[in-house]
């Protein structure tokens, strides 16, 4: 499958917290008697202008009676123009791939490996992160028990690799906040 996309928006408001061009009031008031300690004063507005383009192309492919594989592949790109101003999205893989494998150990057990890589966040300043930023990866694990046709049980693993990229916080500084997750659960149906 392939599918493609293409948005454009106009008169975007710019929350005050930035503090960037057009939404700085006075870039310097004093807050103290002595002035020492100073804020720039800000407004939200609207303006601006914003453009993103992109695909996801997927797909699956039986390789046997008890295996198959799937694949996707993702590409994105976001713009903002305030004034003369252009930058893109805080965080973006501008490529995004994902791969696994599907083995039916028994005709009731299946076993799902897979692996997720992404092209190195853009605009994101790496602080604690340093290398791990680098087109991050990891590697992903679900173990699904089909007890009748009715219920269901699985366990799933997240970041087998326990690879520190996710990021969180105040960007454009990347924080730490991922590690290993799993999930265990059973799934009913009528």
């Amino acid at each position: 499958g392939l599918s493609l996309y293409y948005g454009t928006q106009s008169n975007l408001i710019l929350v005050s917290d930035t503090g960037s061009r057009p939404d700085i009031l006075l870039d310097k008031v004093f807050i103290d008697p002595q002035g020492t300690q100073s804020r720039t004063l800000t407004n939200t507005v609207n303006s601006g202008t914003s453009k993103n383009v992109g695909l996801d192309f997927y797909g699956k492919v039986k390789l046997s009676s008890d295996v198959s594989a799937w694949f996707s592949y993702s590409l994105t790109s976001f713009e903002t123009k305030t004034g003369p101003l252009v930058t893109g999205l805080e965080g973006i893989s501008r490529h995004n791939f994902r791969l696994g494998t599907t083995w039916a150990i028994t005709p009731r057990l299946f076993l799902t490996p897979s692996i997720v890589a992404r092209s190195t966040p853009e605009n994101v300043i790496a602080g604690k992160l340093a290398g791990e930023l680098s087109n991050p990866w990891e590697v992903n694990l679900h173990l699904l028990y089909k007890a009748t046709d009715s219920l269901e049980f699985y366990l799933g693993i997240r970041n087998v690799t326990n690879n520190h990229y996710a990021l969180t916080g105040f960007l454009p500084n990347a924080v730490p906040q991922e590690t290993i997750g799993g999930v265990i659960g059973l799934r009913m149906s009528l």
